[in-house]
């Protein structure tokens, strides 16, 4: 069984980040539309709504009209209109699959991932596959409206606490009352953890050869941290040493 993490966001952060967010995509909107609309934006926990991260899995799965900057998902629901409001022209008849159209369009998502993530970078491995996997937890998810025009977008844990950070704002709310004897519990919880290196191969005429007090040499480079695994799970990665009369493993990412 796979265990997700799940966050909680304070409700009135979301609402702070929402704003600040907003005030940004206006500029963004108008800076490549050139139309003093404002737009509407909706903003949320992902794994708070999982209706709409289910939205936002089929985007992924489907891959079409989906782009992903900086681990910043952005989505579309009609590339038609938006070339056509690009373009500022409601008679363009535009070619939704040439690749002038496909350029615009990363360049379109690409900006709008620089503008959400602020300089900021993401975490080795937040990008569809991740989203998918946590069911959105620890993402915020939203869409934009404006005009005829509706963008869906997921932001990752990395850019969400960056976001935070930048705003001074504390990210993380209090457990409930409710829960806290659910959380309470889970700590007594078990866990088994183990450090796997890379597997090593060996022919089968080796492995017959095989005996007692051999020197098998690894195919792991000394360099190269192990990886601390619970659950079939990758966990974290870490160095193989020894603390006091055991082995032990130092924690590095």
């Amino acid at each position: 069984m796979v265990v997700r993490p799940f966050i909680f966001y304070r409700q009135n952060v979301i609402e702070k980040i929402r704003g600040h967010l907003l005030e940004k995509v206006t500029s963004w909107y108008q800076n490549w539309f050139g139309q003093a609309e404002v737009p509407s934006m909706e903003l949320f926990q992902g794994d708070q709504h999982p209706g709409y991260v289910d939205t936002c899995q089929t985007y992924i799965d489907k891959g079409d009209n989906l782009a992903v900057e900086n681990g910043v998902i952005l989505a579309w629901e009609n590339s038609q209109i938006i070339l056509q409001k690009l373009a500022k022209e409601d008679t363009l008849h535009a070619d939704v699959d040439s690749e002038l159209s496909r350029y615009l369009m990363e360049k379109l998502a690409k900006d709008f991932s620089m503008m959400v993530a602020n300089g900021n970078t993401v975490m080795e491995g937040q990008d569809c596959a991740e989203f998918k996997h946590t069911s959105g937890s620890g993402w915020l998810t939203g869409f934009i409206m404006v005009a005829d025009m509706k963008f869906c977008f997921c932001i990752p844990p990395s850019i969400v606490s960056s976001l935070a950070d930048s705003l001074q704002l504390p990210l993380l709310q209090k457990v409930s009352g409710d829960l806290e004897p659910v959380v309470s519990g889970c700590k007594q919880l078990v866990a088994e953890m183990s450090a796997e290196l890379i597997p090593l191969e060996l022919t089968l005429g080796e492995l017959l050869e095989i005996q007692v007090g051999d020197v098998i040499r690894l195919d792991h480079p000394l360099e190269e941290p192990a990886v601390l695994v619970c659950g079939g799970e990758p966990l974290l990665k870490g160095t193989l040493g020894i603390s006091g009369e055991r082995k032990a493993i130092k924690l590095v990412s």
